[in-house]
C-alpha cells in the first residue's frame, strides 16, 4: 500500500475517532476473536506490523485512537448463501442465467476500472454512495424469480444472504441497547444492507460516514 494510501488511511482514522467510539465492530469470523485481538494488543504494545485488509488497516487505527482495548465481530458465518442449489437451476432458465452472467461480468469490469483509476479516497466514496448500495442490493434481487411458483430456488437464495445480514444486524443492535457510540466496519455487500436496517431501527441514530471520508 503507497504512502499517499498509508497518509490517508491515518487521516481517516482520525477523523472517524473524533466521533469518540465507544465499541468498534468488524467483519472478522468470530471463531478468529481471541487472535484478533490479540493482534490488536500486540499492535497497541507496538508489536505487530498492519496487514493490508479494513480490519487492521481501518480497526486496529480507529481503536488505538480511541484508547480501545478490543475489538469485536459483527460477522455471521453459519448462514450461508444458498448459491449452489441457485445455479443448479440457473442452467434450465437460459435467458435469466445470460442476464445473471452479464450482471457478473459488467460488475467485475467496473470495480477493476475503479480500483485502476482511483485513489484510496475516491473508492471509498464511490463504494458507499446510495448508487453503489443500489446496484449491490439489486444483484441478488435480479435472481429472486428463479424457480418461481415451484422450488422458489431464487427467493431462498436471496432470503439465505438477507437472513445472513439480519443476524449480523443484530449484534449491532445487541451493543446499542447498552448506549454505546459504535464504529461498523465491513464489506461493502454488508453494509449496504445495515444501511437499509438502521433507518427502520427507531433506537439507533446513524450517523453519515461520508462527511468522514
Amino acid at each position: 500500500m503507497g504512502v499517499e494510501s498509508q497518509s490517508y488511511l491515518d487521516e481517516l482514522s482520525h477523523r472517524i475517532s473524533s466521533f469518540k467510539p465507544t465499541a468498534i465492530l468488524l467483519e472478522y469470523n468470530p471463531v478468529e476473536d481471541e487472535q484478533i485481538n490479540k493482534n490488536f494488543n500486540n499492535y497497541l504494545a507496538g508489536s505487530y506490523d498492519l496487514k493490508t485488509n479494513e480490519v487492521d488497516q481501518l480497526g486496529f487505527r480507529i481503536g488505538k485512537i480511541s484508547n480501545l482495548k478490543e475489538v469485536h465481530s459483527f460477522d455471521e458465518r453459519s448462514i450461508r448463501w444458498r448459491g449452489e442449489e441457485l445455479f443448479e437451476q440457473l442452467h434450465f432458465e437460459e435467458d435469466l442465467l445470460h442476464e445473471f452472467e452479464k450482471k457478473v461480468k459488467d460488475r467485475t469490469d467496473e470495480e477493476n476500472s475503479c480500483h485502476a483509476e482511483m485513489n484510496l479516497k475516491e473508492l471509498l466514496l464511490k463504494y458507499n454512495s446510495a448508487e453503489f448500495d443500489l446496484k449491490n442490493k439489486s444483484f441478488y434481487i435480479s435472481t429472486n424469480v428463479s424457480g418461481a411458483g415451484e422450488s422458489f430456488v431464487g427467493a431462498e437464495a436471496s432470503a439465505s444472504w438477507w437472513h445472513r445480514n439480519f443476524r449480523m444486524f443484530s449484534k449491532i443492535q445487541k451493543l446499542a441497547l447498552s448506549e454505546q457510540r459504535i464504529v461498523v466496519i465491513g464489506g461493502q455487500g454488508h453494509i449496504a444492507l445495515m444501511r437499509d436496517f438502521l433507518k427502520l431501527d427507531s433506537q439507533m441514530v446513524a450517523e453519515d460516514v461520508l462527511s468522514y471520508l
